[in-house]
């Protein structure tokens, strides 16, 4: 569900299904039930396949914040004055 406005409600419901998604599948794998996300991230099954219609779209929507969240520390590790800074 990309390049609609959702409701503020979905926004959160979106980011918390993403915040659960990548964490549970770092830690168990990607063979975790998408109930199981569901039901980790406070939310019914519905609103995650309403968001993710499926298992792989929800994967790849982790990868692509993981991904951005990787750009946006390094972007901000380039405007660091002391390259130490950055690395430690």
């Amino acid at each position: 569900m990309t390049g609609k406005s959702l409701r503020a409600d979905a926004r959160r419901n979106r980011e918390r299904i993403l915040v659960v998604a990548t964490e549970a599948f770092s830690n168990e794998g990607l063979e975790i039930p998408i109930d199981e996300i569901a039901n980790r991230a406070g939310t019914g099954i519905g609103t995650v396949y309403r968001h993710f219609p499926t298992k792989e779209q929800l994967i790849e929507a982790v990868a692509l914040r993981i991904k951005q969240q990787l750009i946006d520390k390094a972007r901000e590790m380039l405007g660091q004055d002391d390259p130490e800074q950055a690395f430690f």
